[in-house]
């Protein structure tokens, strides 16, 4: 298979931010962060903004209060770095205790229609998770993907999934989770860059209705390091960008 170019050419003019939260420690491989809670509460600010610009937030730009314990990658443009595209992972440790299902739906804003679809989806990411305990220290779970209306269909969408995919593994993280729903096609996307169907007993899980986004979607396993191989060179651009990216903590 051949490996197209890297995609970070097809749009000049854009580099990273990466927001930390607080209270956690930042990897060796990625630059010293910045103490600044003034910048991290104004970008995550930005954050929200761009989520209900986008149409896949609060339409009033408020967050949804998880953003803080979350890590970001920032995509901005221009001298004044205005913001472009955004994507979050909230990461779990496994050393002090495993989450919940129900705590994972809620951080996506799912809310799965029929019950037993409901059940079957928990059941599945439970044993997906307890899995994962002697893999990493930690589960990570991606969400509060966006990208400015202007630039819907170009290559930031793949680039942001993939930084994402890149941060984590510079993290030490290795398998994770993501709730996507067909709008956009956001659960093609997800899959481009690694993201698989979860698995149970009878095969992979079957799409879902949400009552909360009025959409099909379906709960994907992620996993740092895998994606489309025609992304090789995206992906190890990325690698140098988001070591060398400014990092801000609020502390």
């Amino acid at each position: 298979m051949s490996t197209e170019r890297n995609l970070l050419s097809r749009l000049p003019g854009v580099s990273f931010l990466v927001l930390a939260p607080a209270a956690q420690e930042v990897c060796p491989p990625l630059a010293a962060p910045v103490i600044d809670p003034a910048t991290h509460g104004e970008l995550l600010t930005q954050v929200a903004r761009l989520r209900a610009l986008a149409g896949v937030g609060a339409a009033d730009g408020e967050g949804d209060g998880h953003d803080s314990e979350c890590w970001h990658v920032l995509a901005v443009r221009g001298e004044d770095r205005s913001l472009v595209g955004a994507i979050r992972a909230r990461i779990y440790d496994l050393r002090a205790s495993h989450p919940r299902a129900s705590a994972l739906f809620e951080f996506s804003g799912v809310r799965i229609a029929d019950d037993e679809a409901s059940r079957l989806v928990e059941r599945a990411l439970t044993e997906y998770i307890d899995s994962q305990v002697s893999r990493s220290w930690g589960f990570h779970q991606v969400g509060g993907f966006a990208v400015a209306p202007g630039l819907r269909g170009t290559a930031l969408g793949p680039i942001l999934a993939l930084s994402m995919n890149t941060l984590l593994g510079l993290l030490g993280l290795h398998g994770g989770c993501t709730f996507a729903t067909f709008e956009h096609n956001v659960a093609a996307l997800d899959r481009r860059v690694g993201a698989a169907g979860l698995s149970h007993a009878d095969g992979e899980l079957p799409p879902f209705y949400c009552e909360r986004h009025q959409s099909l979607g379906q709960l994907l396993a992620t996993e740092t390091g895998r994606f489309d191989p025609r992304l090789a060179n995206t992906a190890a651009a990325l690698v140098e960008r988001l070591q060398t990216a400014i990092a801000f903590t609020p502390g």
